[in-house]
C-alpha cells in the first residue's frame, strides 16, 4: 500500500517510517519544506519526497509533527484531507518545558476530527511507532501491541488489518475519546526515553516495604 507520512522530523516519524518501509509499504513523506522531506528520504534510503503545498494522494496518511504544527498544517491542505484516512500519532507536548498539553477538544486526534469532520481519524499508540525505549530483542517481542481509538469503525478495521500485515497486534480500545488515555500513555512514553537518554537507564524501583509492625 501507499502511505504518506506528514512530517519529517526524526523524534516524529522515525518509529512510523522505519514500521511502514519494513512492512513494503511505497512511503511518501511530506515536510516542512521540500529540502527537508528530500533530506529525510535520503536518510531513510527509500520514499518519495513532497513539499507542504503539493497535493496527496495517498488514501492513508500518518500525521507525525509537533503538536503546535498541527492546525497550520490542517488549514494548509482545506478541504483536501476529506475522505482520507489519517492516522494520528501526535503526543501534545509544549516544546518549551516539555510539559504535556491538553487539547481543547481532550485530544489532538478529537481536534483533527473537529477541525476537519471530513477526515477519518484513528489515533493509534505502539512503542515502536512512538520511538522505542530499549532496542534489539527486548522491543521486537514486547512492541508488538498496538492500540487503536476511532469512532469511525471501518477506518478502525482498515488500520488493524494494515497493523497485522505488518507485524503488529491491533487492540480495538473503543471511540476516539479514548485519545486521551492514549496521549497520556504516550507522554509516559516520551518521558521514559528523556530519562534514559539524559541518565543511560530507566532508573529503580527501590523497594520501600514497611516493617512487619507498622
Amino acid at each position: 500500500m501507499r502511505v504518506t507520512i506528514i512530517g519529517a522530523t526524526d523524534i516524529f516519524a522515525d518509529g512510523v517510517a522505519g514500521w511502514a518501509l519494513e512492512a513494503g509499504h511505497d512511503l511518501t513523506i511530506v515536510g516542512f519544506h521540500r529540502a527537508q522531506s528530500e533530506a529525510y528520504v535520503r536518510r531513510l534510503g527509500s520514499g518519495a519526497a513532497l513539499g507542504p503545498r503539493e497535493p496527496i494522494h495517498d488514501e492513508v496518511i500518518f500525521l507525525a509533527l509537533p503538536y503546535e504544527c498541527l492546525q497550520p498544517v490542517l488549514r494548509s491542505y482545506g478541504d483536501h484531507l476529506n475522505g482520507k484516512l489519517m492516522v494520528d500519532v501526535i503526543t501534545p507536548l509544549d516544546p518549551r518545558s516539555s510539559e504535556p498539553i491538553r487539547s481543547h477538544a481532550g485530544s489532538a486526534a478529537e481536534e483533527i476530527q473537529e477541525f476537519r469532520p471530513g477526515i477519518r481519524v484513528v489515533k493509534v499508540f505502539n512503542p515502536r511507532l512512538a520511538g522505542p525505549i530499549v532496542s534489539g530483542r527486548e522491543i521486537a517481542e514486547a512492541g508488538r501491541e498496538l492500540l487503536l481509538a476511532a469512532d469511525d469503525e471501518a477506518a478502525k478495521c482498515q488500520m488493524s488489518v494494515l497493523f497485522c500485515q505488518g507485524g503488529l497486534r491491533p487492540l480495538d480500545i473503543g471511540p476516539l475519546r479514548r485519545a486521551r488515555e492514549l496521549e497520556a500513555l504516550g507522554y509516559l512514553h516520551f518521558a521514559l526515553r528523556v530519562r534514559r537518554t539524559q541518565t543511560g537507564s530507566l532508573g529503580t524501583v527501590h523497594d520501600f516495604r514497611l516493617p512487619l509492625n507498622a
